[in-house]
C-alpha cells in the first residue's frame, strides 16, 4: 500500500520542517510549501496529494482562503488546519469557509498523525 501524500503549508520554516519530519516518520509522503501560491503550484504538479495541512495565519493568502480555492479545483482534497490562535474555529465557521479540522499549536506527533489519519480515513473533507 502506498502512503498518502500530504502537503504541509507553513510559513515558519522550523515548524514546517518539524511537521514534515513527523509525517514522514509516520509513513506519509510529504511535500512542503512556505506560502499559498507555492502550495497551489505544488498541488497543480502533484495530483496525488490527498491532504493539505495548512497554517491558518500566513502572509498573503491565509489558510482558509487557500483551502477554499484549492477545494474548488480539487474537490477530493482533504484539509487539516493548524493555528496558534484559539478563536480561529469560530471565525472560520462564521465565514463559511471551514473545510476541515483544526489542530491547535503546539501539537505533538501523536496529535498530528491521529488527525491526519482520521481525515484521510473518514472521508471528512
Amino acid at each position: 500500500m502506498t502512503a498518502a501524500t500530504v502537503l504541509v503549508v507553513e510559513d515558519n520554516e522550523a515548524v514546517r520542517e518539524t511537521a514534515v519530519e513527523m509525517l514522514t516518520r509516520a509513513g506519509y509522503a510529504s511535500l512542503e510549501a512556505s506560502e499559498a501560491l507555492q502550495a497551489m503550484t505544488i498541488l497543480e504538479q502533484n495530483p496525488e496529494v490527498a491532504l493539505m495541512f495548512t497554517d491558518v495565519v500566513m502572509p498573503g493568502m491565509n489558510g482558509f482562503i487557500l483551502a477554499d480555492v484549492a477545494k474548488r479545483r480539487w474537490p477530493h482534497l482533504r484539509v487539516v488546519y493548524t493555528t496558534g490562535f484559539a478563536d480561529m474555529r469560530d471565525t472560520s465557521a462564521h465565514h463559511g469557509i471551514l473545510h476541515g479540522r483544526i489542530l491547535n499549536k503546539p501539537y505533538n506527533t501523536e496529535q498530528l498523525v491521529t488527525l491526519i489519519t482520521q481525515a484521510l480515513n473518514t472521508g471528512v473533507v
